[in-house]
C-alpha cells in the first residue's frame, strides 16, 4: 500500500508481474503532500512558498514516484520541457527501482542531469556502464511529433503530467496516472516516436543488414 494525502493507492501486479497503478486517478500538488482533489488557495500559496525555499522545486507526485520505485519492466519518459525539476523525482525513485528499461525522450539534456540519473541506477544495483538507461534529446519545438504534453509509461500504466514529468513544479499543475498503456496505445506511440528519433542501433525495430 502506498500512503499519501487524500487516500491510499494500491500497487496491483499485472498478469506479467510488473506493478501497475489502478484505478486511474488525477492528483494535485500541495505543500509537502499529494492531493486527490483541487487544492485550496492556502495550499497553493504554501506550495509556491515551498518552491521558493527549495530552489524552484516542490513536492513531487508521490504515487508516481512509488510506481517508478516498484516498476520492473519499463520507465519511458516523453517530455519536451524536461529539466532539473524532473531530475530529482526520477533520481529519488530510480535509486530504489529494479526497472529493466529506462528511456527518456526530451529536448534538453545536461551532463549533470544524466550523471544524477546514472548514479541513481548504480545505487539500485546496476553496474557502471550497464545502467540500462538511454536518453535521447531529440524532441524539437514545432517539429515532429509536435510535442506539448508530457507523459511517462511505467510498466503497464501511463501517466500524464501538466508540467515536467514527476510533478515537482511549484505551480498549480495536475498529474493523472493508472491508464492502461496498451489500451491507450501509449506504448505503441512511444515505440514509434523513439524509432523515428533514435539512432539505428538504439531503435526497437533495428534495420536489417
Amino acid at each position: 500500500m502506498v500512503p499519501f494525502a487524500g487516500g491510499v493507492q494500491t500497487l496491483v501486479p499485472s498478469s506479467e508481474g510488473p506493478a501497475v497503478v489502478e484505478p486511474p486517478c488525477i492528483y494535485w500538488g500541495g505543500a509537502g503532500q499529494t492531493l486527490k482533489r483541487f487544492p485550496y488557495p492556502d495550499e497553493l500559496t504554501a506550495r509556491w512558498g515551498e518552491g521558493i525555499a527549495k530552489g524552484g522545486k516542490a513536492t513531487p507526485t508521490r504515487p508516481f514516484m512509488e510506481a517508478v520505485a516498484g516498476a520492473r519492466a519499463r520507465l519511458w519518459v516523453f517530455d519536451l520541457h524536461f529539466d532539473d525539476v524532473g531530475v530529482d523525482p526520477l533520481s529519488d525513485s530510480l535509486q530504489h527501482s529494479r526497472v529493466r528499461d529506462v528511456k527518456l525522450l526530451t529536448r534538453e539534456q545536461e551532463e549533470k542531469w544524466l550523471d544524477t540519473l546514472l548514479a541513481a541506477r548504480q545505487l539500485a544495483g546496476f553496474p557502471a556502464g550497464r545502467e540500462r538507461l538511454i536518453w535521447i534529446p531529440g524532441l524539437r519545438r514545432g517539429e515532429f511529433p509536435f510535442a506539448h504534453d508530457r507523459f511517462a509509461v511505467v510498466d503497464e500504466a501511463v501517466w500524464h503530467f501538466g508540467h515536467t514529468v514527476g510533478g515537482a513544479s511549484p505551480l498549480m499543475v495536475a498529474a493523472s496516472g493508472g491508464w492502461n498503456a496498451e489500451q491507450t496505445a501509449a506504448g505503441t506511440f512511444y515505440r514509434r516516436i523513439w524509432d523515428a528519433l533514435a539512432p539505428p542501433e538504439q531503435r526497437f525495430e533495428r534495420p536489417r543488414r
